[in-house]
């Protein structure tokens, strides 16, 4: 075990990703995980917040978000 090097720190940190910029029009960007009908987005947008990114694996949960929240994936 050593202690790593100014070098090898400044490396390692070189490597990390940076984070995205932020975005004008929203406080927050937000995932939407395990997201039944989309209670919890509804809220976090009402607060200023943009969906990224949603996952659900139950069927019917899915149809009743995306009646509820449609997303055009191009926007």
């Amino acid at each position: 075990w050593h202690r790593l090097s100014d070098a090898e720190l400044a490396h390692l940190n070189a490597m990390l990703p940076t984070p995205p910029a932020h975005h004008p029009h929203y406080a927050f960007r937000f995932i939407d995980l395990f997201a039944g009908i989309g209670g919890i987005r509804r809220g976090f947008e009402a607060i200023g917040g943009q969906c990224v990114f949603t996952s659900e694996w139950n069927k019917h949960a899915v149809r009743t978000y995306k009646a509820n929240h449609y997303c055009d994936p191009l926007q």
